[in-house]
């Protein structure tokens, strides 16, 4: 099958969401699927790179200032980029992850070219975890 994931937030970015898509992509491509993300890059300019079976490609972006270490970035308008994907890579099923540029234009290009979409939420499990936590990382919460 082939899966195209549309998300914000992607590796190398460290947060619950990109590492836990990181782990999928690379779960489903052993698993024999031909995956494909579009996620932010680094850069104002178009790009596309493999990773470990799948392939990332990054619409121009923005650096988002102040926000967090300024390795964030925000794609404006990536529905030309996502529309090109959509041709030559031709999804079976789309994920959209976040309802934000990327994921908005995933799904104009999806209904445009008739791909079946479901939405996801990612996050780690240690992260919904931690307040229940009882070690010295995650210090048990008391009630008030």
């Amino acid at each position: 099958m082939k899966i195209l994931l549309a998300t914000e937030s992607y590796h190398p970015n460290i947060d619950g969401g990109a590492i836990a898509q990181h782990r999928l992509v690379h779960e489903l491509t052993q698993h024999g699927h031909q995956v494909a993300v579009v996620a932010p890059g680094p850069q104002y300019k178009n790009i596309s790179e493999p990773d470990n079976g799948s392939i990332i490609y990054r619409p121009r972006s923005l650096t988002l200032p102040l926000y967090m270490d300024n390795s964030y970035h925000f794609s404006p308008m990536p529905i030309n980029y996502i529309n090109h994907i959509f041709s030559s890579f031709k999804p079976d099923i789309v994920d959209i992850c976040s309802p934000y540029p990327i994921g908005i234009s995933a799904l104009v290009c999806s209904k445009k070219f008739h791909v079946p979409v479901v939405g996801s939420i990612h996050m780690l499990p240690e992260n919904m975890l931690s307040p229940f936590m009882n070690n010295r990382y995650y210090p048990k919460m008391r009630r008030i």
